[in-house]
């Protein structure tokens, strides 16, 4: 027995840790790659599909931009790496220089030193290419040749030009150090003039293909470098790289209609949230489909037939908590969908969602809508279109009444008194998912959720073992993963493990082993 325990004990840990990792890994992959899914649920038609004919989107309108210099010391400096494509290379500069650029938001963010470094690197290499002239390349055939080379290094000569002790020295560090950084074969540069001979190097601009960066984004009323328009725009940076990941048909349809410049300010919420926006044959792709058009119509202000006037009052909205809403039912799949964009739902789940004193959506480092994207997601649904409730409906009043510092959960609890209908509990779920917390009321339904689904019909957690675990999630949630790894456990296994587990003696695996397996007997002796 001691050895069975042994081994499903180690079997649950490995499968507990992989489980975990896979979802932290499912929810960035969801979180930050640009999809664009066409819908199929029930009551759309066959144009709400995306057919293999508007699949094969084209390439977005594209340019050169010139980079000074070599593209790998370019790289080097932008924090890019080596192996991305030519396509990647603006794309990912633009989001460095929004993330890493600058400390603080907004037009009080400093530059930071990556930022300084990356602009001095730049003007560095412009002067290098205007000595290397129009072939595009740094030519010294004298030792006085070298001075002006040996100027924008940031360099001298030591001793006579030609002798084998003739060396460098720094002369401006600032300078000198952006040489060394960015690979600049200073050594083969030392080594010719201590032998008297000619140096060349090859120091042509490098051109990547690029979208356009419009100069009507900008408040700039002269033409600037497309490189210099990112590298001092951080709020630019952000709205191209979030453009950029966006499908070449949805931005090809904002671009006509004239809106992109509009839609600057609000950067941070196209980049959080705008990914998975999708236009197809000029209407943009709803959650639920053409059966929920007119109810989103009704939301947001603007028909999804007209692409230039819906998706800038979509990303306007309440700050962008709209925006929020609709990215996370467009990443789940369209039966998931169906249920969420009722009419008689959509407006009141969100109404829910966003509460009475929201904040700006796009402002912080994360995303403001995690919470709710879980809810959506890993909702169960009963046969009859209900939400699914383990246990009943007044053991989750009691759990909602649960003392908590937040206020919304107690005004929540507060309401739950009154609930005679599950669709209440789930409205009540919208309303906290912007909760900045890991154990309230929406990660236990979450977890107990996942727990009672994998459990047969006729071993349902009973009520009391779902206050149980609600009890006692803020303590031992972490350890609920194995309820779900052995449903077959019952109601009693569940309630020793916990009640062997007390507060007054905690349930610490790795400092008291001989106690851990002792409560491990218990839960597991029904197997």
């Amino acid at each position: 027995m001691k050895a069975r325990i042994l081994h499903l004990t180690d079997l649950w840990a490995a499968r507990c840790a992989v489980s975990l990792f896979r979802l932290a890994a499912v929810l960035a992959a969801t979180l930050s790659l640009g999809w664009c899914l066409a819908p199929t649920a029930g009551g759309t038609g066959p144009s709400d599909s995306l057919s293999s004919q508007d699949a094969k989107v084209g390439a977005p309108e594209s340019a050169n931009v010139a980079i000074p210099g070599p593209l790998r010391s370019f790289l080097r400096m932008a924090g890019i790496s080596q192996k991305v494509s030519p396509e990647e290379v603006i794309p990912l500069l633009a989001r460095n220089v929004f993330l890493l650029g600058y400390q603080g938001q907004g037009p009080k963010g400093r530059p930071t030193e990556f930022l300084i470094l990356l602009n001095r690197y730049v003007q560095q290499a412009r002067e290098l290419a205007a000595l290397a002239g129009p072939d595009g390349v740094i030519h010294v055939a004298t030792c006085d040749g070298a001075k002006p080379l040996l100027k924008i290094l940031g360099y001298r000569k030591r001793a006579d030009c030609g002798q084998g002790n003739t060396s460098l020295e720094t002369a401006d560090p600032q300078r000198a150090f952006l040489t060394i950084d960015s690979g600049f074969p200073l050594p083969d540069l030392e080594k010719s003039l201590q032998e008297g001979r000619a140096f060349t190097y090859s120091f042509t601009t490098s051109h990547v293909p690029a979208s356009p960066v419009e100069i009507d984004w900008t408040k700039k009323e002269k033409k600037i470098d497309v490189l210099d328009m990112l590298l001092g725009d951080p709020e630019l940076a952000r709205f191209y790289w979030a453009l950029t990941r966006m499908d070449a048909e949805t931005l090809s349809a904002l671009r006509q209609s004239h809106v992109l410049k509009r839609m600057v300010p609000q950067a941070a919420t196209l980049d959080f949230y705008g990914s998975h926006m999708c236009v197809r044959s000029g209407r943009v792709v709803v959650p639920g489909g053409s059966a929920a058009a007119p109810a989103w119509n009704e939301l947001v202000g603007a028909s999804p037939d007209s692409p230039g006037e819906f998706i800038p009052k979509l990303f306007a909205k309440d700050s962008g908590l709209l925006a929020a809403y609709f990215d996370d039912l467009s990443s789940v799949p369209p039966s998931q969908q169906t249920h969420f964009t009722e009419p008689a739902r959509l407006r009141r789940f969100y109404e829910m969602f966003r509460g009475k004193d929201f904040s700006d959506a796009g402002a912080g480092v994360f995303r403001r809508d995690t919470g709710l994207f879980l809810l959506v997601s890993r909702l169960r649904w009963e046969r009859n279109g209900d939400p699914y409730v383990p246990g009943n409906l007044e053991v989750w009043k009691k759990i909602f009444q649960q003392r908590t510092g937040f206020k919304i959960i107690r005004d929540s609890g507060r309401r739950a008194a009154h609930w005679d209908h599950p669709g209440q509990l789930l409205e009540a779920l919208s309303a906290i998912s912007q909760v900045p917390t890991d154990t309230g009321p929406l990660q236990s339904y979450l977890m107990l959720s996942e727990i009672d689904g994998r459990r047969s019909p006729e071993h349902r957690l009973n009520p009391e073992t779902v206050a149980l675990l609600a009890g006692k999630f803020s303590e031992f949630s972490d350890q609920y993963l194995v309820f779900s790894e052995f449903p077959d456990l019952d109601d009693a296994s569940i309630a020793a493990f916990l009640y062997g587990a007390t507060p007054s003696e905690p349930f610490r695996p790795a400092s008291d082993s001989g106690r851990y397996w002792r409560v491990r007997a218990k839960s597991l002796a029904a197997l």
